[in-house]
């Protein structure tokens, strides 16, 4: 199939823009995900391509790349993540999606950004491939029960022997998490008000030179989690005497909790006492399971590890620095990178 590949207009383009994704990618593209996805980034506004046949001028695919404002140790950078990309069923060749994965990468490449990330299915990492491009790391899903209704129901039905059994794991679940626990003295809250200069000053003082992670500014943090036009995701914070010492941001789909972001710094009793105070949330919700998904080596790996959490599916990471910064490409290789699923905009 011949085809052309052009860049968009957001203003001109937006309801090209929500009507394909709608069609070739999700039913949740609307207005509201656009303004909030496309336009009110607080790093700037995504970048979206289209790719027509060339015959008929028919839209038969598009992708997309959204700014971050990235940490790599103690430079902060410029770059993108990778999105929105889908092709209609009967071009879902790999000529069309090399040519239109081409032109997202070549926005690092432009001066645009230096580096570029994606979490793309194992479908998009032979286009990857193809383009010189393999698996940076894993995302590994991290996975705790902490009721056992669901599962009890699903194998004994609604009796009385089921709701005792149900009883029993429930409570064998909360004892090992309590016996677990330890007091670090933090005070632990849902925080109902909008991140404010408090979360740049925190993030300032726990900045590693070791570490790779997204720019956390209050302006970020309540554009990506508090304004979230689909996922209503709440924010919990951790204080010591009154001074914020970190935070963690989560959201729950049906029976199923996620923990979106956790940030501790360098204290990691502080990213366990945020994870055991989202433990019993969740639970008192009723959620069965919960989920958060870390880049393999994460830092906050043993954390959850310690929480009773357990490695499921692995998912790549691909990265893509610019040829113009060599240098950064050692840093991207040789840094932690500090990723969980709230760095992604899905």
């Amino acid at each position: 199939m011949s085809m052309t590949v052009t860049e968009c207009d957001l203003e001109r383009d937006r309801a090209l823009i929500v009507e394909t994704l709608a069609r070739h990618l999700t039913p949740q593209s609307d207005e509201a995900r656009f303004d909030w996805l496309y336009m009110r980034n607080p790093a700037g506004r995504a970048r979206a391509w289209v790719a027509r046949d060339r015959d008929t001028r028919q839209v038969i695919g598009m992708a997309a790349a959204f700014p971050r404002l990235i940490d790599v140790g103690e430079e902060r950078i410029a770059g993108w993540i990778l999105g929105d990309f889908c092709i209609a069923g009967y071009a879902r060749s790999l000529g069309p999606a090399l040519t239109l994965q081409r032109a997202c990468l070549e926005v690092v490449e432009s001066g645009a950004g230096t580096v570029c990330y994606d979490f793309p299915s194992q479908q998009m990492m032979a286009v990857f491939r193809r383009l010189g491009i393999g698996a940076f790391k894993d995302v590994i899903r991290w996975a705790k029960p902490v009721r056992v209704d669901r599962k009890v129901t699903e194998r004994l039905g609604e009796s009385f022997l089921s709701s005792g059994a149900c009883v029993v794991g429930n409570l064998a679940l909360r004892v090992v998490d309590r016996i677990r626990k330890t007091d670090t003295g933090l005070d632990i809250a849902v925080r109902d008000a909008p991140c404010d200069d408090e979360f740049s000053k925190w993030s300032q003082e726990v900045a590693a030179p070791s570490w790779i992670l997204l720019a956390r500014s209050p302006e970020y943090l309540n554009w990506r989690y508090r304004s979230h036009p689909l996922v209503p995701v709440e924010i919990v914070t951790a204080r010591r005497f009154g001074k914020l010492v970190g935070y963690a941001a989560f959201h729950r789909t049906g029976h199923d909790g996620v923990i979106a972001d956790v940030c501790g710094g360098t204290d990691w009793s502080v990213s366990q006492a945020l994870v055991d105070s989202l433990i019993a949330l969740f639970r008192e919700r009723g959620v069965s399971t919960i989920s958060a998904h870390l880049v393999d080596g994460h830092p906050a790996s043993p954390v959850f590890e310690a929480c009773g959490f357990h490695p499921r599916e692995r998912i790549p990471l691909v990265v893509h620095v610019s040829q113009k910064r060599p240098d950064l490409g050692h840093a991207v290789h040789t840094l932690d990178w500090l990723i969980m699923s709230g760095d992604r905009d899905t």
